[in-house]
């Protein structure tokens, strides 16, 4: 450890609103037994479990970036970024995926 679980909207909401006998709260054992964070992740589906020892990842970040319109009104334009990057996985033992 210590570890973070990622997990889908829906499985954080049942985290959420669950507490176990007793009425201690599920997200509060979970952040004992993980020593790490419980964040909800909408792009996910079921949930992964993830080192957060160090040294298991390695972000990579493109060379390629480009900016576009949003939106506009008459006092404003709204404009983005967008940049590529990606993790690459060091140690395969680092991650458990989880799935319903």
């Amino acid at each position: 450890g210590p570890y973070g679980l990622a997990i889908a909207p829906e499985g954080y909401t049942g985290i959420i609103e669950t507490t176990e006998h007793g009425g201690y709260p599920l997200l509060d054992h979970l952040h004992q037994i993980l020593g790490g964070p419980v964040v909800w992740t909408p792009g996910i589906d079921g949930a992964a479990v993830l080192s957060l020892r160090g040294g298991d990842f390695l972000m990579d970040v493109g060379q390629d970036i480009s900016m576009g319109y949003l939106a506009h009104d008459a006092d404003s334009i709204t404009l983005y970024l967008e940049e590529s990057l990606t993790f690459r996985v060091l140690e395969r033992d680092a991650v458990v995926v989880l799935s319903s």
